[in-house]
């Protein structure tokens, strides 16, 4: 098994590397259990606000079919490719900016990096992140609240 850079940093020095990540527009790869998604399993997140609690879109491997089907969430995905990220084990990836994920606490996520620095994903370019806030402003499924909050952290 190969061993990477992270692997080597002392608890300060993980804890420090996550602090200086914890940013919107940064993905992270998290367990995700059956109250989040289906199957119980590890997925790419991206974290769109840190203030006041988490908030992460969920980003698949395809556009999911439930979002093709149900007008007010059709058209709300962002295509991002393994080039422009290549945290991303896919070539194409599609991030889902109609539903957010608030479950998760930042000392959960911090916890799961802790346990394994390469959690931490690639940040959005900021072509992506001007695409992610036209599906965000444009949702029919996000409340007035949460696109305030999210255009607030991503465009900080």
């Amino acid at each position: 098994m190969c061993m990477a850079l992270g692997d080597h940093f002392s608890a300060s020095e993980r804890s420090a590397y996550f602090e200086r990540s914890w940013e919107p527009g940064r993905i992270f790869y998290l367990y995700c259990d059956e109250k989040l998604i289906k199957r119980a399993k590890d997925k790419y997140l991206l974290l769109v606000c840190d203030e006041p609690n988490p908030i992460l879109f969920l980003i698949n491997k395809a556009v999911n079919p439930l979002i093709q089907k149900d007008p007010a969430r059709r058209g709300g995905d962002v295509p991002i490719e393994r080039k422009d990220y290549p945290c991303l084990t896919r070539e194409q990836s599609f991030i889902d900016c109609t539903l957010t994920i608030e479950s998760f606490t930042k000392a959960a996520i911090k916890r799961q990096v802790f346990d394994d620095i390469k959690r931490v994903g690639d940040k959005l370019k900021w072509e992506t992140v001007e695409q992610v806030l036209k599906k965000v402003d444009a949702s029919r499924t996000l409340s007035r609240y949460q696109k305030i909050l999210i255009r607030k952290a991503l465009e900080r």
